[in-house]
């Protein structure tokens, strides 16, 4: 198996993540792909009025039609799944 090569952005970004966990944080993985009412939601009407989401032509379904302008309403789903998970 060959020895991969050395990559110092990747490194460091290892290490930050690493230094992150040590402090007690944890790392969310969500799909880019959120609900324009999900979006509007969670975000000022200016801020979507200056920063549109970009909207995919064929969307698999409404839930996933526009791509995330913020965390914010990934990362709120994301918990509120987990604390429904806990609870059940």
């Amino acid at each position: 198996m060959p020895a991969p090569n050395p990559d110092p952005r990747r490194d460091l970004r290892e290490q930050l993540r690493d230094a992150a966990v040590a402090a007690g944080l944890q790392e969310v993985i969500t799909y880019p792909l959120t609900s324009p009412e999900l979006l509007a939601s969670v975000s000022p009407p200016s801020m979507l009025e200056t920063h549109p989401p970009l909207r995919l032509e064929n969307p698999m379904n409404v839930e996933q039609s526009v791509m995330r302008t913020s965390l914010r309403a990934s990362i709120l789903q994301s918990l509120s799944a987990n604390l429904r998970h806990e609870r059940g």
